[in-house]
């Protein structure tokens, strides 16, 4: 390459070492933490040239961009994790489980359908308890739940699962819950549609009515099952195929 040559920002912060992949490096753009040459970046297609200064003003704190979700959701309603006992509902690769246990969580229970997706640092680390191959339907069967070492109830549940509709959970998930406990559900929008509604648009719900719409239904849904909704906010990060999601606050019903 030349002195001239330029190159995708996106490629330049992975190659600088300053994002592990793509995604990361994007939404890092997207919160408007990149700087090139000291102005901030907000297009992920910008090219930049070889000798180019860039600079994240915020290191990358959590193993995947969920961490940064819930994170926002923690702030907004100011819950606190400390010494608090969490159970990570679609676990994955652990952004969750990760913000979590940096908010102060005791211990954390990740559990997810697949097996061996949650970040090696999070595998070894000794307040996570792997709950691998676990269908989260099954949250209200208590001997399921006790043969995995998940306890009856826990005081936070965190919950960000996909194709599924995250209200045919609420069941379970709020017999999991404390009394005085804390759940907080990432609501994507794709998979509580219609499947006509998600089709018409390649996956992508860019309906501000539709969006409503399902909000309203989750919050119904966990309404039904004994638990009132405190608030729901957009989540500052949008989904990896560039889907608006919220993010909803629940509490048992006194």
């Amino acid at each position: 390459m030349t002195k001239q040559s330029r190159v995708p920002v996106v490629a330049r912060m992975i190659a600088l070492g300053l994002a592990t992949d793509e995604t990361t490096a994007r939404e890092l753009i997207d919160r408007r933490l990149v700087l090139v040459q000291g102005a901030v970046v907000d297009n992920p297609l910008r090219l930049v040239a070889l000798g180019d200064s860039i600079v994240v003003t915020e290191s990358e704190r959590f193993v995947s961009r969920g961490g940064f979700k819930l994170a926002a959701a923690l702030e907004h309603f100011a819950i606190s994790l400390t010494d608090r006992s969490v159970l990570d509902v679609g676990s994955s690769t652990g952004g969750f489980t990760d913000c979590a246990l940096q908010a102060g969580a005791k211990i954390v229970y990740a559990l997810d359908v697949g097996k061996t997706q949650l970040h090696e640092r999070l595998r070894a680390h000794p307040q996570v308890v792997i709950v691998d191959e676990f269908n989260a339907r099954g949250l209200g069967d208590s001997a399921m739940k006790a043969s995995r070492g998940v306890p009856p109830v826990l005081e936070v549940i965190v919950v960000d699962v996909s194709f599924i509709s995250v209200a045919r959970l609420a069941e379970g998930l709020i017999s999991s819950l404390a009394p005085d406990g804390d759940l907080v559900v990432l609501i994507k929008p794709q998979f509580e549609a219609s499947k006509e509604e998600a089709d018409r648009g390649a996956g992508i719900i860019a309906s501000p009515e539709i969006r409503s719409r399902v909000v309203e239904e989750v919050k119904a849904a966990f309404a039904l099952s004994g638990c009132d909704c405190l608030g729901v906010i957009e989540s500052p990060i949008t989904g990896a195929s560039g889907n608006t999601e919220f993010l909803a606050h629940f509490r048992m019903r006194k």
